[in-house]
C-alpha cells in the first residue's frame, strides 16, 4: 500500500493505493480479524474503483463533504468516482449477492491488483464519473478544494 485515505463521512471505509492502475475501497469492519492469527482469511478490497490506465499509485484524496474519490497517475490523467454511482447501480440490480458491510448487492467482477504480481481479485468494481486530461507527466498529488 502506497496511500491510504478514509472516507471523512464514514470512518470505517477507507481507500488505498498499491502498484495497480485500480483504487481500492476497504470497510475496515468487513474484513477478516487480521491480528496476527495464523491461518486468517485472505482480505479482499469491498469495491474496485476502475478507470487508470496505468499505476496510480500516490495521488489519492477523499471529498470531505460526499462520498467522492479522486486521484491522479502515471497516465497523466486525473479520475474522479462516486461511490454513490456504485450503490445507485447496486439498487437496479437487486438479484446480486451482497456486498460484506455495505447494506446492499454486489455485482462480482474480476480486476487486476498488485502491479507486476498481476493478480486477478474478484470484487465489485466501479468505473469513474469523470476522467480529466491535460497533464504532460505523471500526477503525483490530488486534493480537494481545501477551503471548503
Amino acid at each position: 500500500v502506497n496511500r491510504i485515505r478514509e472516507l471523512p463521512q464514514n470512518s470505517k471505509i477507507v481507500a488505498t493505493h498499491t502498484d495497480s492502475p485500480d483504487v481500492l475501497i476497504w470497510d475496515v469492519e468487513a474484513q477478516p480479524n487480521r491480528h496476527a492469527v495464523l491461518g486468517a482469511q485472505d482480505s479482499h478490497p469491498n469495491l474496485i474503483l476502475t478507470g487508470h490506465q496505468d499505476n496510480a499509485e500516490f495521488a489519492l484524496a477523499m471529498c470531505p463533504t460526499e462520498p467522492l474519490v479522486l486521484s491522479g497517475g502515471k497516465d497523466k490523467l486525473v479520475v474522479l468516482w462516486s461511490i454513490h454511482d456504485h450503490i445507485s447501480s447496486l439498487a437496479a440490480d437487486p438479484g446480486s449477492a451482497k456486498s460484506p458491510g455495505s447494506g446492499s448487492a454486489s455485482i462480482k467482477n474480476t480486476s487486476k491488483v498488485g502491479g507486476d504480481g498481476d493478480k486477478s481479485v474478484d470484487g465489485p468494481t466501479t468505473g469513474p464519473r469523470g476522467t480529466y486530461q491535460g497533464h504532460v507527466d505523471t500526477v503525483e498529488d490530488v486534493q480537494f478544494c481545501p477551503s471548503r
